[in-house]
């Protein structure tokens, strides 16, 4: 009787079992995963975020839609995700403004990025420029400290997001120089009052540049990234030109809602492995004024983790620490 009840039992759990397997036993994706984009159609994450999204959609074998969710300095598109399904079907176009800027400053979030979130992986950044009006006297970033000290406060910078406020209050410390920061709620105001002589300088990306400095209204004078920007290979780095360890570039990357199971997050990065790697995707990223990640996925996690304590660091030594 024992041996034809543990034959049932067998037979029963052989039926049963791939009806109770697990999520990572099933295809994925099994339905459209979606990139949410914190910023409005038509700008530069948006833009990365569709390119993502093709190039995705034809490695996954299944369809990848962009949600743009703008607002809140980008923190309502990744307060959406943090409470999202955790099965990897939502995903988050995140970058340092809303994933280790926004939780230096602001104490009123409602996510945690590293308890909400699992890094999946890094896919293009876009280094800082620093940029000067024509009429400023200055073609170097040591031409620019001495003529701040000449001239204390006469300065004047455009800040269009907390991430190039902090850009310009971290240099200013560094240098022990006074420009007075003038907020603006986007770039394009900001550069309309610029090549207008309104304001003096700003740190912007490539695409935001680079039609001024064509026209000769503004001159690029630094680059905040790692390495120079292929579009102005002849303009120093900030760490060239004798300020040490100043890097700011912007960056873009995909996390997930944090419980995520491990085989769907691992799924997700030999994909973006093969689409970061696709000639396509990194001349379309070039042309967006990016620049190709060459990192592991599994690098995220510690950049996270190192920007978080060195974005919180700034802000106390500027006053503005998430209270």
């Amino acid at each position: 009787m024992t041996r034809r009840r543990d034959m049932l039992l067998a037979l029963l759990a052989g039926v049963l079992l791939p009806a109770l397997s697990p999520a990572a036993d099933r295809p994925f994706p099994e339905r459209p995963v979606r990139i949410v984009v914190a910023y409005p159609p038509g700008g530069q994450a948006d833009s990365v975020g569709r390119l993502l999204a093709q190039k995705l959609a034809e490695v996954l074998g299944g369809p990848v839609v962009v949600d743009n969710r703008p607002g809140g300095n980008a923190a309502i598109g990744a307060d959406f995700v943090a409470q999202a399904p955790a099965d990897g079907h939502t995903l988050l176009l995140g970058g340092a403004a809303n994933l280790t800027i926004a939780p230096a400053l602001d104490s009123q979030l409602r996510y945690d990025t590293l308890r909400d979130f699992v890094a999946v992986a890094r896919v293009a950044r876009v280094p800082q420029l620093l940029a000067v009006r024509s009429g400023v006297p200055v073609s170097t970033v040591a031409q620019l400290v001495a003529y701040a000290k000449q001239n204390p406060g006469k300065l004047t910078f455009a800040s269009t997001a907390p991430a190039n406020e902090l850009a310009i209050e971290s240099l200013k410390a560094a240098e022990k120089i006074d420009i007075l920061s003038v907020p603006y709620k986007g770039t394009s105001q900001a550069m309309l009052d610029l090549i207008a002589g309104r304001l003096d300088l700003t740190f912007a990306d490539v695409a935001s540049l680079a039609p001024h400095v064509r026209s000769g209204t503004l001159r690029v004078i630094a680059n905040a990234g790692v390495v120079r920007a292929r579009e102005y290979a002849d303009v120093p780095t900030m760490v060239e030109q004798g300020v040490p360890s100043f890097v700011w570039e912007s960056w873009q990357g995909l996390v997930a809602p944090k419980a995520t199971p491990a085989e769907v997050v691992a799924r997700l990065q030999q994909a973006l492995e093969r689409v970061v790697k696709s000639a396509d995707y990194r001349d379309g990223l070039e042309r967006l004024g990016f620049v190709p990640i060459d990192e592991p996925p599994e690098r995220f996690p510690a950049v996270l983790q190192e920007e978080l304590a060195r974005h919180k660091a700034l802000a106390r030594q500027l006053g503005r620490q998430a209270k």
